[in-house]
């Protein structure tokens, strides 16, 4: 995961590639502790926030609970934006043995 990180920032700028603040580790313990795919997370806070390079002042990498009339979820630290990230994905998340239209 940490892999994957260091090469989107390398990609957005190539001369001068911006620090991401998540770390491979936190999407890991964000993702186990939650039972979701690390890549899906990885997915929303590209995204939503270029991987922690945006909305740091809130860090609120997942863009969780802002609304378009301008509320604002802040959270303490980096690792409990991506934890509630995390957790609203397993909370969205459809089970493989639910079927639509049934």
């Amino acid at each position: 995961i940490q892999t994957e990180i260091d090469r989107v920032m390398a990609v957005k700028n190539q001369a001068n590639p911006p620090i991401s603040l998540i770390t491979g580790d936190m999407i890991l313990n964000s993702s186990d502790r939650y039972g979701i795919e690390p890549r899906i997370l990885v997915t929303l806070l590209r995204k939503e926030s270029g991987l922690g390079t945006k909305m740091l002042t809130e860090n609120n990498p997942g863009n969780i609970l802002n609304t378009d009339e301008g509320g604002r979820q802040k959270y303490n630290t980096i690792e409990e934006g991506v934890d509630a990230a995390a957790r609203e994905i397993a909370r969205r998340r459809v089970d493989d043995d639910l079927v639509l239209n049934k």
